[in-house]
């Protein structure tokens, strides 16, 4: 379908656009690194370093499937998210507890962990008072495959403090095959993972070695319109 084409010829675009960066930004990014660190320097955001960025997300094959944007001004955060490939209807969508995005687990994305939970809730849907901060509900994709999205929220940050995505363990994107069903615990039954990205990577890796920041980010992008 061409509409379909375009759709993906954009997301690649955008992603490609995340990826690369521009020689002055990777001498800033270096700049900012920590003295005595060897980690390369990677388009992710840190606290406070900036009001948007851009989270490629993949598929279980690697392929680039769909981008969400998150910005955060004094209404709060807001995320924008196209993604690609689903099947006709609902699907759950959440943060997880976890920076990484490996797919060669005994699951896709099981590396991503359980929900994204800093406040200690019971899971629900965004409108109820118990729920966890990264949960979102359902979106809802097309015929064609498509699902576009804009959530706004108080929950969570992108700067510092007790609900910042930023925490020890960093934390991704998570789009599920199935339906939220906003009940079930710990996670509302929505299946195996779809796709993931990583919002913010974790600060230690697995010696407890402190992993370098990475302060570079996307010009923010609109999610384009589908028909």
């Amino acid at each position: 379908m061409p509409h379909l084409k375009i759709v993906r010829t954009l997301i690649a675009a955008l992603i490609g656009a995340v990826l690369t960066m521009p020689a002055a930004l990777v001498a800033v990014a270096q700049e900012s690194t920590p003295a005595g660190s060897t980690a390369m320097a990677t388009p992710m955001a840190t606290p406070m370093a900036m009001a948007a960025f851009d989270v490629p997300l993949i598929d279980a094959s690697g392929a680039a499937v769909g981008l969400a944007t998150f910005s955060e001004d004094a209404d709060g955060v807001t995320l924008l998210l196209l993604v690609e490939g689903l099947d006709p209807g609902e699907h759950g969508w959440h943060l997880h507890e976890m920076g990484v995005c490996e797919a060669d687990g005994a699951e896709p994305f099981d590396s991503a962990g359980d929900h994204w939970n800093p406040t200690a809730m019971m899971h629900g849907g965004p409108e109820d008072d118990e729920h966890h901060a990264g949960d979102f509900g359902n979106l809802t994709a097309g015929e064609n495959g498509l699902a576009e999205v804009e959530f706004a929220t108080t929950d969570y940050t992108l700067g510092s403090g007790p609900t910042s995505v930023y925490d020890e363990d960093g934390t991704a994107i998570i789009i599920h095959e199935g339906m939220d069903d906003l009940t079930t615990q710990p996670s509302g039954d929505s299946g195996a993972r779809y796709a993931c990205g990583i919002v913010a990577e974790p600060m230690m890796d697995m010696t407890g070695t402190p992993v370098a920041a990475t302060p570079v980010a996307a010009t923010p992008v609109a999610a384009t319109p589908v028909a």
